[in-house]
């Protein structure tokens, strides 16, 4: 997915289990927390992760996993940011 300058991209991650999975998000292998430009919202069986204000450093990799006692799934999304000079 492209993400332009000054835009925002919306992640969506369904999920279900028992017993509940937690769910968590990472960016580039680090944990993604609700912060400055960037809101996740979690429901009973899906999660949505928000990146706003696109900039170079909000591209890479994404990834949800949801985990609970019976094991874990993920999956992955690739973030391509690419600020462009215009005259």
């Amino acid at each position: 997915m492209r993400l332009h300058p000054g835009a925002s991209v919306t992640f969506s991650c369904g999920f279900t289990g028992t017993p509940p999975p937690t769910v968590m998000w990472e960016h580039d292998g680090v944990v993604v927390s609700p912060g400055e430009g960037v809101g996740i919202i979690t429901g009973a069986n899906r999660t949505e992760l928000t990146v706003s204000e696109g900039t170079e450093e909000r591209g890479g990799m994404y990834r949800c996993t949801a985990t609970n006692a019976v094991g874990n799934s993920s999956l992955d999304f690739t973030l391509l940011s690419k600020l462009i000079d215009t005259p």
